[in-house]
């Protein structure tokens, strides 16, 4: 599976959600696999060139229509790096920590956890916080 790197236009697009029916979960699955091999922290479906509102993370979890209810602490600028702009590295401001809804199922009830960690370039409210950005055409370099 492809990773688009800039400037394609299909990374500007605002992802739609997942609907009961869509093949996302072996997307999902692909997806997984293509984000292990790019040893990258996060990859949203708008990445491999399918606006959904679904991303992954490498500890292998998968984040179904995903949307931020709360955020909290600091508003904090770490350096930054994207699968899909190679070699860039820019200082991006996220949350400290952010409260995350998503469902497991297109359609099912939603989930909420607490992601905190936003202050390390690696912790998961950040990953979180980037890969939301991607679903809404955003990239580390407008930051």
């Amino acid at each position: 599976m492809k990773i688009l790197t800039i400037p394609d236009d299909t990374l500007r697009q605002v992802s739609r959600p997942v609907k009961p029916g869509d093949a996302w979960r072996q997307l999902a699955d692909a997806m997984l696999d293509t984000l292990y091999a790019s040893g990258g922290l996060g990859l949203s479906a708008v990445q491999v060139g399918v606006p959904w509102q679904l991303f992954v993370t490498r500890d292998g979890k998968v984040y179904v229509n995903p949307t931020i209810k709360q955020t909290a602490g600091l508003y904090v600028a770490v350096e930054e790096g994207c699968l899909s702009c190679p070699g860039v590295r820019k200082m991006v401001p996220r949350w400290e920590a952010v409260v995350l809804a998503w469902q497991e199922e297109p359609g099912r009830r939603s989930r909420s956890q607490i992601m905190s960690g936003g202050h390390l370039s690696n912790g998961p409210a950040r990953v979180v916080q980037h890969e939301m950005a991607h679903l809404a055409g955003k990239l580390i370099v407008d930051a």
